[in-house]
């Protein structure tokens, strides 16, 4: 989580590549994984980020999957924009582009109190690339328990979602 925190916030002035890599160095990290953070480093004069989960994905003798989910605010000038993404060893989220209409039961997640989606998992049900199915089983246990979605798509690859509700955890 500190790398994340460490490339995707900034003072006035400290944006880009360079000024993350110090950032990141300064922690005793490898500097190696900035140049793949992309999304992570728009052009702003100032970031701030929040860290919403980290969950491991998979441990390994010499690597460990962490998914990431965070949400970033940036000020270009007098504008602040709220953002965010899904990084998972720094491969960020990239949903595809918005379908002209979006199924019903995908509408309904996306307008539902009781389903908290971070900006990547909103994007990746906005992009159509999700199968209508995934969004109508969020919807069934949403009735009961208030969900807070890790991801949807984009850094699993396929129509799978880690959902977590303030008793379980689960997988679909």
């Amino acid at each position: 989580m500190q790398l994340v925190e460490a490339i995707g916030a900034w003072r006035d002035g400290h944006g880009g590549v360079v000024a993350a890599r110090a950032r990141v160095t300064a922690l005793g990290l490898p500097g190696d994984p900035v140049g793949q953070a992309g999304p992570l480093l728009p052009a702003a004069n100032r970031a701030a980020l929040q860290v919403v989960d980290a969950q491991y994905g998979g441990i390994l003798s010499r690597s460990a999957g962490v998914l990431v989910v965070c949400r970033q605010w940036t000020r270009r000038g007098g504008t602040v924009s709220a953002g965010g993404t899904t990084v998972d060893a720094l491969r960020p989220a990239h949903p595809g582009p918005a379908p002209r209409s979006l199924a019903p039961d995908v509408r309904a997640v996306l307008s539902d109190d009781r389903i908290v989606l971070p900006p990547a998992a909103a994007a990746d049900l906005r992009s159509g690339q999700v199968h209508p199915g995934v969004a109508r089983a969020v919807r069934a246990p949403a009735r009961t328990y208030r969900l807070e979605v890790s991801v949807v798509r984009s850094t699993c690859g396929g129509s799978t979602a880690t959902l977590s509700s303030t008793r379980r955890r689960l997988a679909l």
